[in-house]
């Protein structure tokens, strides 16, 4: 049927910082399948971010079973038996697997799937130098803040192509407030999580020098029910000391389509 790829965020050999004096090194990743129902699972050659496979059955539901356990005392330390479905068409009804889902793959449950077109970045040159993808980082954006940011704003749009319709608007959102307690919009918090790199929180205010964001291209955010059709999203990160039109922004183009 359809070969799918997804993302792991850190191969067998990255570490995982952890906030505080510890800190989790992933000693390996296995992925194996039924050979069934799913063809293969496995590592794409020369990839090493990316992993493989191809589902060869319809699979109209599933559940997801997670096991944490040490390794020598073989305690349970976490369980969990989900509803595979319902999770996707919501992952924030499970806010830790929802993390790792967003970081992973987006899809969803059904008919439909969703197709990420482009990403693109910009800045307005003047307290932001620069903002681009790193070279040879597939999953790394890099910029320069060059002038001291004492706060600023966020704008989201979401809205149809074609009709120009706004699907979805946040106006003027208190960016160091949100920094400081990004729970307080639980969506674009998910977002906000998936883009930093090692736990490297921003702090207001925004001091200069050379900042990473990660898995940009897998960060957008979309509500449950999608209509079909082809989409943008505008994030823009604005300050009152600005005469351009933003300091930052990304631009996400996708697609919503039926899966045949």
């Amino acid at each position: 049927m359809t070969t799918v790829y997804d993302q792991m965020t850190n191969n067998a050999r990255t570490f995982v910082s952890v906030r505080g004096k510890v800190k989790t090194i992933i000693e390996s990743v296995q992925t194996n399948c039924d050979h069934d129902f799913v063809e293969f699972f496995d590592k794409v050659p020369h990839k090493d971010s990316l992993y493989t496979f191809r589902v060869a059955k319809l699979a109209p539901s599933f559940t997801i079973s997670i096991i944490m356990r040490a390794v020598k005392t073989q305690r349970v330390m976490f369980k969990i038996n989900l509803e595979g479905c319902p999770f996707l068409n919501n992952p924030i009804m499970n806010k830790a697997l929802g993390s790792s889902y967003r970081k992973v793959l987006i899809f969803v449950c059904g008919k439909v799937k969703v197709v990420l077109e482009s990403v693109d970045t910009d800045c307005d040159h003047d307290f932001v130098e620069y903002f681009h993808p790193v070279p040879n980082q597939e999953t790394l954006h890099t910029f320069r803040v060059v002038r001291l940011a004492p706060s600023f704003t966020l704008n989201i749009v979401m809205r149809a192509i074609k009709s120009q319709r706004i699907m979805y608007k946040i106006n003027n959102l208190d960016g160091c407030q949100f920094v400081n307690n990004p729970f307080m919009n639980k969506v674009l918090a998910s977002t906000y999580n998936t883009l930093i790199v090692n736990n490297s929180f921003f702090k207001c205010p925004i001091q200069p020098k050379v900042y990473y964001l990660k898995n940009v291209g897998k960060a957008f955010m979309m509500p449950t029910f999608h209509p079909l059709g082809q989409y943008q999203l505008t994030m823009g990160l604005h300050m009152s000391q600005s005469r351009a039109p933003f300091v930052m922004q990304i631009v996400w183009k996708y697609k919503v389509l039926n899966i045949r």
